[in-house]
């Protein structure tokens, strides 16, 4: 791998993956609508739509990559669930996988969802090999369908491909919305917060840094098909949020509610990553949501 193009690099997991390439011994084109990146050796910026008619071509031939780490999506939380948006996203994805096939490229690493997966009765422990894949949501098919589709290509026979799933995550600069960064502001500005959820559902999270150190691990290794982007340590999620609300100083402003989320337990197999990939999370969670906490605080006093 000597050029990797970086898609979505500004979001939420991607910017993370570019601070995880500053100084790697490649080049990184770090590609997304507007890319508002802090200038690195290594790392050379790049505005693009991806949802523009053409746009894969140009950019391809420009940066002639020979590794895709695709990430852009729509991840607008409440949103892209049911967005029209995720139809676009699935056809523009799919011509860039394909025109950088046909330029020469090798090794591509498309981010996928455990929204892929069939979230059906109370416990589902989700493994590549073995878990239906029957997604409920628009953005979960959407995701599974380019993923098939990618697989099937005869105009990708060739071509390297790995899909990691990623799971659920947090950490600075969370999209607004997202269950952690809600709890942390509100806590942060003194705020009582009463969700709806009783949260006893169990969930997988990972500290989105992490994530990102997962998908670059994956891209540099040979690692075929679907891996699950995990921690492999399930959470309540009203556990997780208290732990939010206490390192933040006021425990007595949250307030769990009464209703109940589907599956009760939704856990990921990490065997694939750990073997296979050779990477495993390796951030306590206590200690990720500490070290949020206080990035927030600093931040709130410089501004």
């Amino acid at each position: 791998m000597k050029r990797l193009l970086v898609t979505g690099a500004s979001g939420f997991v991607g910017r993370q993956v570019i601070a995880q390439l500053a100084g790697a011994p490649i080049e990184v084109v770090a590609a997304a609508r507007q890319p508002g990146l802090p200038p690195a050796g290594n790392i050379h910026a790049l505005a693009v739509d991806l949802l523009a008619p053409g746009a894969a071509a140009p950019l391809l031939r420009d940066v002639q990559p020979d590794a895709l780490l695709h990430l852009a999506w729509c991840a607008r939380p409440g949103v892209f669930w049911t967005s029209e948006e995720n139809f676009a996203w699935l056809q523009a994805s799919l011509e860039l996988v394909h025109r950088f096939a046909e330029g020469g490229g090798r090794r591509a690493v498309v981010a996928g969802s455990c929204a892929e997966y069939a979230w059906a009765g109370p416990c589902v422990h989700c493994v590549e090999e073995r878990t239906p894949l029957s997604p409920a949501t628009l953005y979960g098919a959407s995701k599974h369908s380019l993923h098939l589709l990618l697989s099937t290509s005869p105009r990708l026979a060739g071509l390297s491909l790995a899909w990691p799933r990623l799971f659920h995550l947090y950490g600075p600069h969370e999209p607004p919305g997202k269950a952690v960064g809600l709890v942390l502001t509100e806590m942060l500005a003194g705020r009582s917060l009463r969700l709806r959820s009783d949260g006893r559902q169990r969930r997988d999270y990972m500290h989105v840094a992490d994530a990102a150190a997962a998908l670059v691990a994956v891209a540099a290794s040979g690692v075929t098909g679907a891996v699950n982007v995990a921690s492999g340590r399930p959470v309540a999620v009203g556990e997780l949020l208290a732990m939010v609300a206490e390192a933040c100083g006021h425990p007595e402003l949250l307030h769990l509610g009464e209703g109940q989320e589907a599956p009760g337990e939704l856990t990921a197999s990490t065997r694939r990553l750990r073997q296979e990939v050779g990477w495993s999370a390796c951030r306590p969670l206590a200690d990720g949501l500490r070290q949020l906490v206080a990035l927030e605080r600093r931040e709130a006093g410089a501004g």
